[in-house]
């Protein structure tokens, strides 16, 4: 079984085969996998404040179609709630920080090359925004918020590790496209001029520090 969370919610690779309510509970249950959630927490990521009377069987509801999903085990009840009971490689989610994490280990140890494959296999991960389905819930859009700060890093890092390897066209290119996406970012700034330096092109080096230091 695999989970994606790093866009469109899929099973197993499949796409969107759950009704909304039913991949909001698998979402918030994912988040953080072996943690208990209680039925309570399921109702506030499902309804926010406007949780209806009928929220303990639509949360029941969701658990028995999941579980014929994704096999009975998957999801353990306890005296507390609710906990999805699958390994973290299961889900993409902590295989890309997992390899976003060796990427930096390995520049640390001065291996670039291979920084530069495990950022890539990381970032090959990432299919669009993720946990879209829990955008009524605040630690859904806080857990959002902080993978897609991950994501940025790791895409930072890439062109960091490829530069450090060597400095190439395509490291402009890759440098100005994290510029435009991201200008306020100083350390995309800071890439480019590094990029651009090691091109041989120390005037358009300098011209891209002073844009940074005028933003």
């Amino acid at each position: 079984m695999a989970i994606a969370l790093l866009g469109p919610l899929q099973i197993d690779g499949d796409g969107p085969v759950l009704g909304k309510r039913d991949r909001v509970v698998l979402a918030a249950l994912a988040v953080r996998p072996g943690d208990v959630l209680t039925a309570d927490r399921l109702a506030d990521a499902l309804w926010g404040e406007a949780v209806p009377p009928s929220w303990p069987k639509v949360v029941q509801g969701s658990v028995v179609r999941l579980r014929k999903r994704l096999g009975h085990r998957a999801i353990e009840t306890t005296p507390h709630g609710y906990r999805l009971a699958i390994a973290d490689d299961e889900i993409d989610v902590h295989c890309f920080e997992a390899l976003v994490a060796r990427g930096d280990d390995l520049m640390t140890r001065a291996e670039p090359e291979r920084a530069v494959a495990a950022y890539e296999r990381a970032l090959g991960l990432w299919r669009g925004p993720p946990l879209d389905d829990l955008d009524r819930w605040a630690p859904g859009r806080g857990e959002a918020a902080r993978l897609d700060e991950v994501h940025r890093s790791a895409e930072e890092s890439l062109v960091d590790a490829r530069l450090t390897v060597k400095a190439s066209p395509r490291s402009v290119a890759d440098a100005r496209i994290l510029v435009a996406e991201g200008p306020l970012r100083e350390r995309r700034w800071a890439l480019l001029a590094r990029a651009l330096y090691g091109a041989g092109r120390q005037a358009e080096a300098m011209d891209a520090l002073r844009t940074a230091r005028g933003l």
